[in-house]
């Protein structure tokens, strides 16, 4: 072949390897043209963890002023990698996401900074780490929300379940609705204050609702205020364990906070007096009447021996959870052990016209000691029910919801809220600091989540996982037979085999190719 005639055909290989090349590039361009208009990934985990409920597509996609996210967890924490290809598929429906992560422990100087403006807590562990309460930071201009590390997964009896989804959600919505709703306490009628530590002061309480972004204060008494009442800003008032009669003055105030809509969490229950020979009158009958309730003056005692805790004769118990909304989560995966101590018995008021439902109730063996002081003179016996005595299933916590009516106005207002415990327990520092009572701590915050309606309700469930691998001595074996064993087996009769099929065919005769030569 001439010189000429193999130029010809190199050039047009070559003019063909570059054509092929150049639409290579331009297919290639036009495909990311594509995808980042058209934006769309797949999520091939079993449970699905990133992909988007509805509700949370539905809060971002509209966005019409930047949200700030700032993730606090550790480069090597188990959740960071599932926060951060969550937040990809927020980042993929919303331009207004703006997404920071933080290491506390190699970015130390801009986690500082962060501290500073947010006044995050932090510390060090026993190892030198340094942690924050606050695993995730939601803000929009100076309103800002706080993600708790223990708030991102749910634990259940079948392991870990994330709600990192939720929670987030749930955040982004709270910065948006603006300022943070007010948690008001009652004072001056021997409530613990929420400075007190301690296992009966409330500093523990306040400490965690402060961290659940609620604005946690103090309402001085109702003889103290002059001018306008600081009630009137209150989303809830909490009356928690107060142990001196409340004024008929600071009853009428209350009550005529819960007449005009405010909503109210109560937790009291039996306080002996001084002289020891019968209960505190406390006098919130008229204020639990508009509430719709009356609080017994007895003593419940739980006798089913699955549900006494160890060390007493049944003042302290594991309550039954009823069914209702804000027990609803509490309820998923087993339910939680909402622990109660020295408790009375509640009742609903036949002519309240609202709607009462039972939050917590004991078991059928249980019954309400009516003369405690009696008992309590020989306390050495087991108590036993008397014929004056009620007896269960006993209710010790209600949730009660009552629509408001208007003055002047021929439609009525919007409904109001109130939960009754009847027990101090629940408001106790060594309650919120003993991880045995974590049960209670989840139902109160719940119980507040429900009375001011924040965080919002969302209908995105928890993430399914499969159950955590048990390592066991029956596995160990099995693994260690399996190594030891059938791999090594298995390996030599793969060898045998092949030796065997090589020995087999070593001494075929190759079919032979015929040269031109020989043909010839």
């Amino acid at each position: 072949m001439s010189t000429g005639s193999k130029s010809a055909k190199f050039d047009r290989r070559s003019w063909g390897a570059a054509g092929g090349i150049a639409a290579a590039v331009v297919i290639g361009v036009f495909v990311n043209v594509l995808a980042s208009r058209h934006y769309q990934r797949f999520d091939w985990t079993e449970a699905g963890l990133y992909t988007l409920h509805p509700t949370t597509i539905e809060t971002i996609k509209d966005l019409s002023e930047p949200i700030e996210i700032t993730v606090l967890l550790a480069t090597g924490d188990p959740l960071e990698l599932t926060v951060r290809h969550l937040l990809v598929a927020y980042g993929a429906k919303s331009t207004r996401l703006v997404v920071r992560f933080v290491d506390p422990e190699r970015e130390t100087a801009a986690f500082l900074a962060l501290q500073q403006k947010h006044s995050i807590t932090l510390g060090r562990t026993d190892s030198g780490q340094l942690v924050s309460d606050a695993a995730i930071v939601v803000s929009r201009g100076s309103h800002h929300h706080f993600i708790a590390s223990d708030g991102l997964v749910a634990i259940t009896e079948r392991g870990a379940r994330p709600r990192v989804e939720l929670v987030l959600t749930a955040a982004i919505r709270r910065v948006l609705a603006g300022e943070a709703p007010q948690v008001c306490f009652t004072s001056g009628h021997g409530e613990p204050s929420l400075e007190q530590g301690g296992a009966t002061g409330l500093l523990a309480l306040g400490g965690r609702l402060e961290k659940n972004n609620y604005a946690v204060r103090t309402l001085p008494p109702a003889h103290t205020i002059r001018g306008d009442d600081p009630i009137r800003s209150c989303r809830v008032v909490v009356i928690a364990a107060p142990t001196r009669a409340l004024p008929v003055t600071e009853v009428e105030r209350l009550s005529g906070f819960a007449r005009s809509g405010g909503n109210m969490l109560v937790a009291l229950g039996p306080v002996p007096n001084p002289s020891d020979a019968g209960y505190v009158k406390m006098g919130v009958g008229p204020l639990l009447a508009v509430l719709g309730v009356r609080m017994n003056r007895d003593f419940v005692f739980e006798r089913d021996e699955s549900r006494r805790v160890a060390g007493g004769f049944g003042e302290t118990f594991i309550a039954q959870l009823g069914r209702h909304r804000l027990s609803e989560s509490l309820l998923a995966g087993g339910g939680v052990d909402v622990r109660i101590s020295v408790a009375s018995s509640i009742e609903k008021l036949p002519t309240f016209e609202g709607k009462v439902d039972p939050l917590l109730t004991t078991s059928e063996s249980s019954f309400a000691m009516a003369d405690f002081f009696a008992w309590a003179k020989d306390p050495s016996q087991s108590p036993e029910p008397e014929a004056s005595d009620r007896r269960g299933p006993l209710t010790i916590a209600i949730a009660s919801e009552r629509v408001v009516a208007q003055e002047g106005k021929a439609t009525k207002g919007p409904s109001a809220r109130a939960v009754v415990i009847g027990s101090p327990s629940v408001a106790y520092g060594g309650t919120w600091q003993d991880p045995q009572w974590r049960g209670t701590t989840l139902f109160t915050e719940s119980a507040l989540s429900w009375l001011t309606a924040a965080p919002m309700v969302l209908d995105i469930p928890a993430k399914r996982t499969h159950a955590p691998l048990t390592v066991t001595h029956d596995l160990l074996r099995q693994v260690l037979l399996l190594l030891v064993c059938v791999v090594p087996l298995s390996m030599l009769l793969i060898g045998v085999a092949v030796r065997s099929r090589r020995t087999k065919t070593k001494g075929a005769r190759r079919p032979t190719t015929a040269t031109k030569g020989d043909s010839k």
